[in-house]
């Protein structure tokens, strides 16, 4: 941030500037990122370096009911169906999480909500999409539509019940107006302590893009 920026807001418009806009979205991107990406990577002592993310849980095989490991991935047809959606359900289902329309929801990619905003129900009909944009549902849980999802993982049924379990530990914010003093910047630098786990794995993952 350059210091020219600091001397001219020297008021107090440029906290709620750092806290919104580079505390709330930066740092609810990276969580997002870790809660879904995390590698799990530990130590010589065993001790985790970072969190284990929900796509990079192990999956049951088909069949499998293992409630440490997420429930079968499904291939989406190109175009998607609604036997894919409902095969999903039937998964996350077969592994006794309770069917809630309050407690489950979708997470989607852009792209995949398109396609399935256009794609009916029924092949050739179209009283009704995959996805139905007058109550931004598919089927009856609700969606939260982001970019952060993988190319080969862009549709996923969670169970609110059991997943994310989100611990903040501490988050500093370091002012350092030296490093970059010869180019008129300052770096302010925002760290935290974080982990992400799941009671059980109540999740369906689409293993392609969901968007052909």
């Amino acid at each position: 941030m350059g210091n020219q920026l600091l001397a001219q807001c020297s008021d107090r418009q440029l906290i709620p500037f750092v806290v919104r806009d580079l505390l709330t979205v930066s740092v609810g991107k990276m969580f997002d990122a870790v809660c879904l990406y995390g590698s799990g990577q530990t130590n010589g002592f065993g001790q985790r370096l970072q969190t284990l993310g929900l796509l990079n849980y192990g999956v049951n095989t088909a069949g499998g009911t293992d409630p440490g490991l997420l429930a079968p991935s499904v291939a989406v047809g190109s175009p998607p169906t609604q036997a894919n959606i409902a095969q999903m359900i039937y998964n996350l289902d077969a592994l006794n999480y309770e069917d809630d329309p309050d407690a489950r929801v979708w997470l989607v990619s852009p792209s995949t909500r398109q396609v399935l905003s256009v794609t009916p129900n029924i092949s050739g009909q179209s009283a009704a999409f995959l996805y139905d944009w007058k109550s931004g549902r598919i089927g009856p849980y609700r969606t939260i539509t982001t970019s952060q999802l993988s190319p080969t993982n862009q549709l996923v049924l969670l169970d609110n019940r059991e997943p994310v379990l989100l611990a903040v530990a501490g988050i500093h914010v370091t002012v350092d107006r030296v490093t970059y003093a010869a180019s008129n910047q300052t770096l302010i630098t925002c760290g935290m302590l974080l982990d992400f786990g799941m009671k059980r794995c109540g999740a369906c993952i689409s293993s392609n893009a969901a968007n052909g």
